[in-house]
């Protein structure tokens, strides 16, 4: 990522703009599912643990 955020500052700060939003917009799409994930697997781990 960033590498091509390097290559972004080339073309100009509009297009930089633009590209870090696409960038946060899919950081928060991913974190979410994946923070839901993690939780869903401390506790499949807690019941497992608990016998």
């Amino acid at each position: 990522f960033a590498a091509v955020a390097l290559l972004m500052g080339w073309l100009g700060t509009a297009q930089m703009a633009g590209h870090q939003v696409a960038i946060n917009l899919a950081s928060l799409t991913f974190m979410v599912p994946v923070g839901i994930a993690q939780a869903g697997a401390v506790r499949v781990g807690q019941a497992v643990g608990r016998g």
